[in-house]
C-alpha cells in the first residue's frame, strides 16, 4: 500500500517513482504538490513515473504538466476520475492493457511516443484538441462509453482492431499520415465531419452499427473500405476522395452521396445496399468507377451525377434504379446486370467518345430486366446492337404498353439482323450458296416494314397500281372497247348488206387507272381488256394485289388487336 502523498514528495524532490504491483490510496493532486512551473505556467515534472500491474484507487489531477521523463501506467487500473487535461508528454508515454473505471480526460494534451493499446475505458474518454506528435497506438483498445477524438491532431494513428461502445467523436480530427481503423467496430454511432485524412486509409473490415457521419470530410491518400458494414445510414455529402477509393464487398443500409466528389479511381465492386442510396450533384472524375456485382436492394437515385470515366455497372442488381439528369462521358457498361425497375429516361450519353472511336457508348450483352424505362429514339443511337437485348426490349416496352417504341425497336432490330447478314453463306458445307434468309429481309422490310409498317405496305399497293397503270398506258397494254359500228353495202340494185365492224380504241390515262385499280383487287372492269400478252400481267398484278391486301390486313390486324 503506497500513499498519494509519498508519491507527491517523490516528485517534489525529483525522485523516479518506479511501483509495481502496487495499491496507492489518496488523490494524485499536483496542485498540493510544490513543483517549479515554465513560462506557461505548467507544472514541470522532470523523474521518471513508472506504475505498473497497480491499482490507483483515488483521484488522478496531472492537469497542466510538462512530463520530461517517460511515463509509464501499463497494466494499472484506474478507480476514480484521471485528468491530463493541457498536459504535454515530452518522451514516451504508455498506457498498455491500463483500465479507467472512471471519466479519463486527456483534452489538449500533448504526446510525444504513445502506447494505448488495448486499453479499456470504461467510462468517458475525452481526447478532444489533444496533439499526437509521433505514432499513436490504439490497437485492440475499448472504449465502452462516450469516445471524443474531436480536433485531435494525428500523425500516424492505429485503432486496428477497437471496440468503441458508444457514442464516437472524430468531428475535425487531422491525420497527417496513415489512419487504420481495420476490423474495428462502432457500435452505436461514429461522426468524422470535417476531418482530414491527409495520407492512405484503412477502414477494411469495419463494423458500423450506427449512424456514420463522413460529412465534408477529406481523404487525400489511397481508402480502403473494403469489407466494412454499415449497420445504419452512412452519410458521405461533400465528402472529397482526392486519392482512389475501395469499397469492395462493403455492405451498406442507407446512404448518401451528395456532392461527393471522387477523383480518383473508385470500386463498389460487389456492394451491397441493403437501404436506399443516394447519389447527388456529384462528380466520379477519375479513370474508372465499378460497380460491378453490386446489388442494390431498394431504391438507387443518381441524380445530377457526372461520370467522367467509364461507368460499369456488369452483372449489377437493380430492385428500382433511377438516372435522372446523369451524364456519362465514357462508356456505360450494363453487361449481364438484372433489373427489376430502372429509368435512364433523363440521361446524356458520350457523343463526343462516339463520334471518336465510332463505337457505341452504351452495352447491354445479356442483360436482363423486367422494367426498363428510355427514351428510345435517343438511347437507340447509344447502344452498341444485340440480338438478345433488342427483343429483350420490345418485350420490355410492350409490357409498359409503349407500342410505338417497341415497334421502332423491332424494327431497328431487323434492319441491324439483315445488315449483318451477306448475301452469299460462307460456312463451309454452303460456300458461295445464296443467302436466302436475307432476300427474305429485303423483301419484308420493303413490303411490310418487318410487319410493324403498315405505311410501307400501303405505299406497295399504291405503287403497283401506279406502276402498271404506266405500263399499260405507256405500252399499249389494254384496249377499249367500244359498241360496234353498223355499215350498209348495196350488193345490187335489189340488195343490201349490212355488216357489223368493232370500234377498238386507246384508253384514257384515268380508264388505264381504272383498269390497273381493278385488276389488282381481282375486278374484270368493262370495256376494257388486255392485248395479247398482257393478259399475263394482268394475272399478275391480280395474284400480287391478292398478297399485298393479305398482308395489309395481317400488318393493320396486329397494330390494332394488342
Amino acid at each position: 500500500m503506497v500513499q498519494a502523498k509519498e508519491i507527491l514528495r517523490m516528485i517534489e524532490s525529483g525522485e523516479d517513482v518506479v511501483i509495481e504491483n502496487g495499491v496507492i490510496r489518496g488523490y494524485l493532486d499536483l496542485n498540493k504538490a510544490h513543483l517549479k512551473k515554465d513560462d506557461g505556467g505548467k507544472f514541470i515534472v522532470k523523474p521518471l513515473i513508472k506504475v505498473i500491474s497497480s491499482e490507483i484507487l483515488g483521484t488522478v489531477n496531472f492537469n497542466n504538466t510538462v512530463f520530461l521523463g517517460n511515463v509509464d501506467f501499463s497494466r494499472t487500473k484506474f478507480e476514480d476520475d484521471v485528468n491530463f487535461i493541457d498536459s504535454q508528454f515530452k518522451f514516451s508515454s504508455r498506457f498498455f492493457r491500463a483500465e479507467f473505471n472512471r471519466d479519463a480526460n486527456f483534452c489538449d494534451a500533448k504526446f510525444n511516443r504513445s502506447d494505448f493499446k488495448r486499453v479499456k475505458f470504461f467510462s468517458d474518454a475525452n481526447f478532444t484538441g489533444a496533439q499526437f506528435e509521433v505514432d499513436a497506438d490504439f490497437a485492440k483498445a475499448e472504449f465502452c462509453d462516450f469516445a471524443s477524438f474531436e480536433k485531435v491532431e494525428f500523425k500516424m494513428a492505429r485503432f486496428l482492431g477497437v471496440l468503441f461502445g458508444g457514442v464516437t467523436n472524430f468531428k475535425g480530427v487531422l491525420f497527417t499520415d496513415n489512419a487504420y481503423f481495420g476490423d474495428a467496430d462502432f457500435i452505436v454511432g461514429v461522426a468524422f465531419e470535417g476531418g482530414q485524412f491527409g495520407n492512405d486509409t484503412d477502414f477494411a473490415r469495419a463494423n458500423f452499427k450506427g449512424y456514420t457521419n463522413f460529412m465534408k470530410v477529406q481523404f487525400r491518400g489511397i481508402n480502403n473500405f473494403m469489407g466494412a458494414k454499415f449497420g445504419d445510414t452512412a452519410d458521405f455529402g461533400e465528402a472529397q476522395f482526392i486519392g482512389n477509393v475501395n469499397f469492395v464487398f462493403a455492405c451498406f443500409t442507407d446512404a448518401i452521396f451528395k456532392k461527393t466528389m471522387f477523383n480518383g479511381d473508385v470500386q463498389f465492386v460487389g456492394v451491397r445496399f441493403s437501404g436506399n442510396v443516394l447519389f447527388d450533384e456529384m462528380k466520379f472524375a477519375g479513370d474508372n468507377s465499378d460497380f460491378r456485382w453490386a446489388q442494390f436492394d431498394a431504391k438507387a437515385y443518381f441524380h445530377k451525377v457526372l461520370f467522367c470515366c467509364n461507368a460499369c455497372f456488369s452483372e449489377t442488381r437493380f430492385n428500382d434504379g433511377e438516372f435522372d439528369e446523369v451524364e456519362f462521358q465514357e462508356k456505360l457498361n450494363l453487361d449481364g446486370a438484372t433489373i427489376s425497375r430502372l429509368r435512364l429516361e433523363e440521361v446524356k450519353f458520350a457523343e463526343k467518345l462516339e463520334k471518336l472511336s465510332e463505337e457505341k457508348s452504351v452495352s447491354m450483352k445479356t442483360t436482363i430486366f423486367t422494367q426498363l424505362f428510355v427514351n428510345w429514339d435517343q438511347f437507340e443511337q447509344h447502344l452498341e446492337y444485340n440480338g438478345a437485348t433488342f427483343l429483350a426490349f420490345v418485350k420490355n416496352f410492350k409490357a409498359l404498353e409503349n407500342f410505338k417504341d417497341a415497334d421502332n425497336c423491332y424494327y431497328r432490330y431487323r434492319s441491324e439482323s439483315r445488315k449483318n447478314k451477306s448475301w452469299w453463306d460462307n460456312e463451309k458445307r454452303l460456300k458461295n450458296r445464296f443467302n436466302l434468309s436475307k432476300l427474305y429481309d429485303s423483301v419484308s422490310l420493303g413490303s411490310c416494314g418487318y410487319g410493324v409498317r403498315p405505311g410501307f405496305t400501303v405505299a406497295c399497293i399504291f405503287g403497283s397500281i401506279f406502276g402498271f397503270l404506266l405500263l399499260y398506258y405507256f405500252l399499249g397494254g389494254i384496249t377499249k372497247s367500244s359498241p360496234p359500228e353498223i355499215t350498209m353495202k348495196a350488193m345490187n340494185n335489189s340488195t343490201l348488206l349490212f355488216a357489223f365492224v368493232p370500234s377498238e380504241t386507246s384508253p384514257s390515262f384515268w380508264e388505264c387507272l381504272y383498269f390497273s385499280a381493278l385488276s389488282f383487287v381481282g375486278g374484270t372492269p368493262a370495256g376494257l381488256s388486255p392485248v395479247g400478252a398482257w393478259k399475263y400481267a394482268v394475272m399478275f398484278e391480280s395474284v400480287f394485289g391478292y398478297l399485298l391486301l393479305a398482308l395489309f390486313i395481317v400488318v393493320l390486324a396486329r397494330k390494332l388487336i394488342r
